[in-house]
């Protein structure tokens, strides 16, 4: 149902799930945190970010529990709850949701892996909504280190964390280095996605307007 777009159906049956599961075994509380967990999904596609919060801190009570606070569902979740608070506008929850994950990710994985760049983009993110372009710039380049090192020079998220670090440095009037990270962004750009691709003609943009203020 989820799959095909009918949330409020999919809905139905992820309560009428929970309703089936009686017997407090791990396997059967693992299952309960899974279905709350799509339950905060299916509000998140909804556009419900409070209703999504609310489940998804479901989940993560039994995850703690479970799992324990080190384990790499958990940081899932809490990125799950970074992302409803953010949509709520509650940047602070939001920020204090996606440090949780980092931490976790950071401990449980390689420093240089692709999640740890989701989660420093995650909180450029917050930050650049906020107006805070120096911390933004701050973890939008943690990402973009990574990603170099991992996806390397010629990726398309490669390519998005220069725009975004050349965003960062236009919003705070350094239109240079502004103008040079959108041209590593569009020399990517170019080569893996085509001169007519929504991000190409964005970057392309936000040139011409970094040219305009030199």
């Amino acid at each position: 149902m989820y799959a095909n777009g009918k949330d409020d159906e999919a809905l139905v049956y992820f309560k009428k799930g929970l309703k089936e599961i009686l017997n407090p075994t791990v396997d059967q509380k693992l299952l309960s945190a899974d279905i709350y967990n799509s339950i905060g999904t299916v509000y998140h596609k909804k556009g419900d970010y409070d209703n999504a919060s609310v489940e998804y801190r479901k989940a993560l009570e039994i995850r703690l529990e479970v799992l324990g606070p080190a384990h790499p569902i958990t940081a899932g979740t809490y990125n799950n709850i970074g992302s409803a608070y953010y949509l709520m506008g509650c940047y602070e929850n939001a920020l204090v949701e996606y440090r949780k994950c980092l931490e976790i990710r950071l401990k449980g994985l390689e420093i240089d892996h692709p999640e740890a760049a989701g989660t420093y983009f995650n909180l450029g993110t917050v930050y650049c909504t906020k107006g805070d372009y120096d911390n933004a710039l701050v973890e939008f380049s943690k990402a973009l280190k990574i990603q170099l090192k991992v996806l390397g020079p010629d990726h398309p998220r490669t390519a998005e964390s220069h725009h975004n670090i050349g965003g960062m440095y236009h919003k705070k009037g350094d239109h240079d280095n502004a103008l040079i990270e959108f041209s590593k962004a569009l020399e990517i750009q170019l080569k893996v996605l085509g001169p007519n691709h929504s991000d190409t003609i964005r970057t392309r943009k936000n040139i011409k307007n970094a040219v305009s203020m030199l």
